[in-house]
């Protein structure tokens, strides 16, 4: 799916930030395709940033919610420790996979 193009006011609010607005509020219209692939670019990057925040909280509640278990089972912590080591790399890959389908 192909990013969707920024809005004028997306654009112009870019320019404002970068600095690039005339005494009169506007910017040179000949770099209005820079800012808008900077607009999108931005986007892409925050969603990116979203995404493994995302992978990081979930893998985080996966590794406690194995540990809980283990202990609440009556596994002693030496064991549920190498346990939990032992299952993080499966639990990440779990967890990036179904993180990808979203």
């Amino acid at each position: 799916m192909a990013p969707k193009a920024p809005t004028e006011a997306e654009i112009q609010a870019a320019a404002e930030q970068l600095g690039l607005l005339d005494e009169h509020g506007r910017y040179d219209r000949a770099k209005r395709g820079h800012l808008a692939k900077a607009v999108m670019i931005a986007c892409a990057e925050r969603k990116s940033a979203a995404k493994a925040n995302t992978n990081r909280s979930r893998f985080v509640a996966e590794v406690a919610a194995l540990e809980s278990e283990l202990i609440t089972a009556g596994v002693t912590p030496q064991t549920t420790a190498g346990v939990v080591a032992a299952m993080s790399a499966a639990l990440w890959r779990g967890v990036r996979e179904e993180t990808a389908q979203l």
